[in-house]
């Protein structure tokens, strides 16, 4: 069993939220102007108009303008800018949590 697996493992036998014990993403977004990621596996694709993030299991897409990634941390991508469309491509057989 992967690390993050067996962390997801105990936050369920617990009783708490998959995301609470680490590991697990989770997807923050605020208005039409920011979103943050945290727990992603990578950044693949930054322009302008159009940001990739590879997650265990799945890629988010942002697209908009004047995208920014303001923060670029192993934990943490906060991505800046007007979006319009956000678009979670899962892998066949594959969930969260």
């Amino acid at each position: 069993m992967k690390k993050r697996e067996g962390a997801a493992f105990i936050s369920k036998l617990a009783g708490l939220p998959a995301d609470a014990a680490g590991g697990v993403p989770r997807i923050t977004i605020i208005g039409s102007t920011q979103i943050a990621i945290q727990y992603p596996e990578r950044l693949e694709q930054f322009t302008e108009q159009d940001v990739r993030i590879k997650l265990p299991g799945s890629i988010l897409h942002i697209k908009g303008k004047l995208l920014e990634v303001k923060e670029l941390m192993p934990e943490e991508i906060l991505v800046e800018g007007t979006m319009t469309n956000i678009q979670l491509e899962m892998k066949q057989g594959h969930r969260f949590g």
